[in-house]
This record gives structure tokens, C-alpha cells and sequence, in this order.
């Protein structure tokens, strides 16, 4: 783990004068750092190998290669939409380190916003109509494969035009983790294993790319991951990492998953509404509007369920002991009822976030 110590010195070779420089605990794939330099202040991220890894660093969610290069084309590519995403500095490699310097966003992560408007109905909703908005922007481009979005006119794996092909594997790898952690009965593995592969093959036809156009998917929509300045407008999309080419949908889950469920069932509808409306007005192209596009959201929401419960299974830190089972119990509910809980969900988030399941009726 490189010391702030290092991280100045690395700047000064390079020529950078720093006057202040704090270390921001972020994630697993980074090291990050708020330097105030030239002026301003900027993001100092350098790259963790964890120890596990043997062929680089891995994009724990689809298996994608993860490269500060990747990053940076990511961010450069938001922009470009016409999004918040920050602006890049530089890429350095220096004495066996290598680390990118881009902008700190303005801003406030979602959360805070929600806390600092008293848990506001009306303001919440103002939030998604606008992320609805952003999101026609995002999605305006398309691509001519499925995959990790690795770099201009690089996609991996390569040439996969279904998107059953491409996310069956990732499927598989989340049941062998849950397996290898001891999360499922014997039994409960030969029910897991035949609903899901039966399940990804039911939504194959529908999964060409001719059916579902490759887009941009962000991928994991929580409300930690991007800012919104003082009115509620998103100012900052920053976890972009993991970003894919893929079907809407993939993206569309994660909002059902994170966001539109953050209070009530009676908010969730109205905020998926909200979403939504403020989507087609700004041109998006591809809201649900058959019931198997709405299955289909709700099974990429069912394999969430199947990543995090093999992601949790065994973890104790004294708050999140018990999610694994709760959160199995949601996968094993869907299974039998091909129903997602949505708010039973965002009731086991609440354990955590310790928000109130219904807003402030403004």
C-alpha cells in the first residue's frame, strides 16, 4: 500500500507542486487520494493488484480487465454524451508506480442529498427524473458487441452477439463462488444451477443484439456511486469502471435494485414513473415496453441476488453478518415466484443506511 508520503514525492518528480494531500478510503480496486495542486484540487488514484490475481486486475462483477487506461477512455466517453464524468489530467508512470490525476467532482453523494432534504418525496423523485434525462444521453450510443468496454473500438471477449453467450459465464462463475463458499445445499445447487441456465435460455431469442443493441451500462447505480449538486441535478459519474456494452436492461435493474426502491413500495412505483417519463421526453430508446423486457430486468436483478448472496456468505463485521441469508431467502423467493422484493431488499440495505422506509410527503 503506497503512504502519502510516497504519493508526494511521485508528484514532485513529476514535476507537480502539492500543497495538500489526504487519503479518501475508496472501494477495493484503488487507492485514491485528494491532492490540491496547480491550484485545485484533483483525484490521485493508483491501482491495487489484490493478491489473488494472477492475470492483472479483474473486474470482480463481469471478469474484465481493469486498466487505468480503461478508466480514463471511460470517462472521456461519458463526457463526450454530454454527461458529468471527470475531466482527465494525467497518466503517470513513474519509479514502478502508475496512478491517473482527474477531477474531484462537485457535488454530494446521493444519500447525503436525500438526508439533507429531510428524506423529501417530491425532491427524491426530482432526482430520478433527472437521472432519467441523463440516461437518454448515456444510452444514445450503441455498439456492435456485447462485452467489457476496455477502449476505443475494444471490446472483450471479442464478437459476442447475444448477450445470453456473454453473461451465462458470469452466471456459472457466481454459482461456482457460492458453491466453493459453502452457500448452497447440494440440493440447492442442482436447483440454482437448472433455474438459472433454463432461465438465461428462455431470454435468449430475445437477447440478439439486433433484439437488444449493445449500449453504455454503467452497471451499479447505487446512491453512494455519483453526486447531485444542491438542486438534486447529477454533477458526478465516477464509478465507472466496470462499465459494459450491453442491453438496457442491465442498467435498468440496478435502478430497480438501488434506487427506485430506496423508501416505499408506493415511492418505488412513482419513482420508476419518474424515471422513466423524463427517459422517452429526452429521446431514450429503450424504456420497457413488452412483459418480458420488465422479466427480463427482474432476472438480471434475481443474478444480483445470486452475486451478492455468494459476495456476503460468511462475512462478519458485526452489521452484515445475517445479509447472505437474508438476501438467499430473496434469491430462493424469486426462484419459486419469478417475484423480486425490491423493498424487502432496500429493507436489508436499511439495516446500514439506517434511512426511513417512507419519505417525507412534501
Amino acid at each position: 500500500m503506497i503512504t502519502i508520503d510516497k504519493v508526494e514525492e511521485l508528484l514532485v518528480k513529476s514535476s507537480i507542486e502539492v500543497s495538500d494531500i489526504e487519503f479518501i478510503p475508496e472501494g477495493s480496486n484503488h487507492q485514491v487520494f485528494i491532492i490540491t495542486a496547480l491550484g485545485k484540487k484533483m483525484i490521485c488514484k493508483f491501482p491495487i493488484i489484490r493478491s489473488t490475481e494472477t492475470h492483472g486486475n479483474l473486474d470482480t462483477m463481469f471478469g474484465g480487465e481493469l486498466s487505468l487506461e480503461r478508466e480514463t477512455y471511460l470517462y472521456q466517453l461519458s463526457k463526450s454524451l454530454g454527461v458529468p464524468a471527470p475531466e482527465f489530467y494525467a497518466h503517470i508512470s513513474l519509479d514502478g508506480y502508475d496512478f491517473i490525476l482527474i477531477e474531484l467532482m462537485k457535488g454530494m453523494p446521493l444519500t447525503k442529498y436525500i438526508e439533507t432534504s429531510n428524506f423529501s418525496k417530491v425532491q427524491f423523485l426530482d432526482v430520478m427524473k433527472k437521472l432519467g434525462s441523463d440516461f437518454a444521453k448515456i444510452q444514445s450510443i450503441n455498439f456492435n458487441a456485447y462485452g467489457n468496454l476496455i477502449g476505443h473500438n475494444k471490446i472483450t471477449p471479442t464478437n459476442l452477439f447475444n448477450f445470453a453467450d456473454r453473461f451465462i459465464e458470469i452466471i456459472d462463475r457466481r454459482i461456482e463462488r457460492g458453491i466453493n463458499k459453502g452457500a448452497f445445499t447440494s440440493e440447492e445447487v442442482v436447483l440454482v444451477e437448472a433455474f438459472f441456465h433454463k432461465r438465461i435460455n428462455d431470454f435468449k431469442p430475445l437477447l440478439e443484439l439486433k433484439s437488444k443493441p449493445a449500449t453504455l451500462v454503467f452497471t451499479d447505480m447505487h446512491a453512494d456511486n455519483f453526486f447531485v449538486d444542491e438542486t438534486g441535478k447529477p454533477s458526478g459519474y465516477f464509478d465507472l469502471e466496470s462499465s459494459q456494452a450491453a442491453p438496457a436492461e442491465l442498467e435498468f435493474y440496478g435502478f430497480r435494485f438501488f434506487l427506485f426502491n430506496y423508501f416505499d413500495e408506493e415511492t418505488f412505483q412513482d419513482a420508476e414513473k419518474a424515471f422513466f417519463s423524463s427517459y422517452k421526453a429526452a429521446g431514450g430508446k429503450y424504456a420497457p415496453t413488452h412483459e418480458k423486457d420488465h422479466e427480463l430486468i427482474d432476472f438480471l436483478s434475481a443474478c444480483r441476488l445470486l452475486e451478492l448472496t455468494e459476495s456476503y456468505w460468511g462475512h462478519r463485521d458485526g452489521l452484515r453478518d445475517l445479509w447472505a441469508f437474508k438476501i438467499k431467502t430473496l434469491l430462493m423467493n424469486y426462484i419459486f415466484t419469478l417475484k423480486v422484493d425490491y423493498i424487502g431488499l432496500s429493507d436489508i440495505f436499511r439495516e446500514k443506511t439506517k434511512q426511513p422506509r417512507s419519505p417525507k410527503q412534501d
